[in-house]
């Protein structure tokens, strides 16, 4: 996927930036299947760059314990000494992380495959932090501009799962994403990468968790 990687760089540098402005110091991480960890060098440039001055703790959870490796490879290219990364094994339905424990949560090219969306991105939502936590999604998606596309995407879906670990070509997951953060918390593009074929459709967009408007309506209704 190195071709797509270098397509998709400048939409999760702008993501990564915004997602890491306004901190300082530690800046806790959860990504999930984080696989051979290509994001390495975004966390590199978040800690390398004097705008940010955080240090960033990964936290690569991914079932396969093969892509290890691999992730501790693209590890050793990372510069600064601001970054750490630590491999866990697990799934994205059951994090073993506290409520409200992370700053920042990052999945590319991985809700098309998880076995349970609306489960993982709760999992997601309850351990970033309240009102500060940001969540960076970068997915392919089901075309939202060409019919004759997404006829073929759903006819190779059920050939997909089992070529390729679970993957889903035909999952809405923008939507789900809006279901669970609601809305209003969530902002992203749609759009489409010319010669990805049935993966050009894709999203990439940030989700906050913010509490403010309920807490505010609670309080509103306790203290009149």
């Amino acid at each position: 996927m190195a071709g797509y990687e270098s397509v998709i760089e400048e939409r999760k540098t702008e993501l990564f930036t915004r997602a890491f402005s306004n901190r300082t110091g530690k800046v806790d991480v959860v990504e999930l299947g984080a696989g051979t960890w290509p994001n390495a060098k975004y966390y590199d440039m978040v800690a390398s760059t004097t705008n940010f001055g955080v240090s960033v703790d990964v936290y690569g959870v991914d079932p396969n314990e093969y892509m290890t490796p691999y992730a501790l490879e693209n590890f050793e290219k990372v510069k600064s000494d601001k970054v750490k990364y630590e491999p866990l094994r697990g799934v994205s339905e059951n994090l073993p992380f506290e409520d409200g424990s992370v700053d920042v949560a990052v999945v590319s090219l991985v809700l098309c495959s998880v076995e349970d969306q609306v489960a993982s991105l709760k999992e997601v939502k309850r351990v970033l932090k309240p009102k500060t936590g940001k969540f960076i999604f970068v997915e392919h998606v089901l075309s939202q501009t060409n019919d004759s596309l997404r006829r073929q995407q759903e006819a190779l879906t059920p050939m997909q799962i089992k070529a390729a670990d679970g993957c889903r070509l035909n999952r809405k997951t923008g939507e789900v994403i809006k279901k669970v953060f609601g809305s209003e918390n969530v902002d992203y593009e749609y759009f489409d990468l010319d010669g990805f074929w049935v993966i050009g459709s894709q999203i990439a967009g940030i989700a906050s968790v913010e509490y403010d408007k309920m807490h505010t309506n609670i309080y509103s209704s306790l203290h009149g």
